[in-house]
Order: structure tokens, then C-alpha cells, then sequence
């Protein structure tokens, strides 16, 4: 757990980081060959932060955010088109109380990485 003062008031916040990410991350084809990503919360009350890394080796972590959705929404469209380019790079994970949880890289699903659908 984090401790953090209240301003001026001289009581602390607990603020419980998010220990576990997000489970149950997949990549989904959406009418139009679109890349759909979606996920199931396992903390309570933390937002989802959503990133991509182009590698196709699909083992490094995304270097920054593109997207921050909110506590309870669970999927994301990514505005890829599923028949041209890598979509095997999705990595999601939570964040609360400015403490994020460790990235989880989306399964492929319905998906083929690297190969029209």
C-alpha cells in the first residue's frame, strides 16, 4: 500500500496499488477488419492504460501510453486494419493511485499476426 497526505489536512490515504493486471487480454477482428483488444478488470476502481509497440517478436513492452480508458470499460478499438501491418504488439495494464501494474500483452485471439485475415 501507498500513504499519501491529504493537503493540509495532516491524515493519510491509503491508496492500494493495483497488484494484479489485467487478465483475459485478446485481440478480436471488428466489422470492417478492424482490431478490436479486449480484457476483464481485476482492480477495483483502476483505469486501464492501453499501449502498442511495433515488434514482431512481440516481447518488448511498450514504451509509453497511447490511451487511458476508465475504471469498468473493458475492450478498445484500435482503429488498426486487421489486413495490413503487425496487430500481435497490444499490451494493456492497470493504474491506480499513480502505480501501474505490469504490462499484459494481448493473445492473438481471432487474429493472425502478420497475416491477412
Amino acid at each position: 500500500m501507498i500513504a499519501s497526505a491529504f493537503a493540509g489536512s495532516g491524515e493519510a490515504q491509503v491508496i492500494d496499488p493495483p497488484d494484479d493486471a489485467p487478465s483475459n487480454v485478446s485481440l478480436y477482428l471488428q466489422p470492417g477488419n478492424q482490431v478490436g483488444l479486449q480484457w476483464t478488470n481485476t482492480v477495483f476502481l483502476a483505469e486501464t492504460e492501453i499501449g502498442f509497440r511495433a515488434d514482431n517478436t512481440g516481447t518488448l513492452e511498450p514504451t509509453s501510453v497511447i490511451t487511458k480508458v476508465a475504471y469498468g470499460v473493458t475492450g478498445y478499438s484500435t482503429g488498426e486494419d486487421a489486413t495490413t501491418g503487425d496487430v500481435c504488439t497490444w499490451w494493456v495494464r492497470h493504474r491506480k493511485g499513480g502505480v501501474s501494474s505490469a504490462w499484459v500483452k494481448a493473445a492473438l485471439g481471432s487474429l493472425s499476426c502478420g497475416v491477412e485475415i
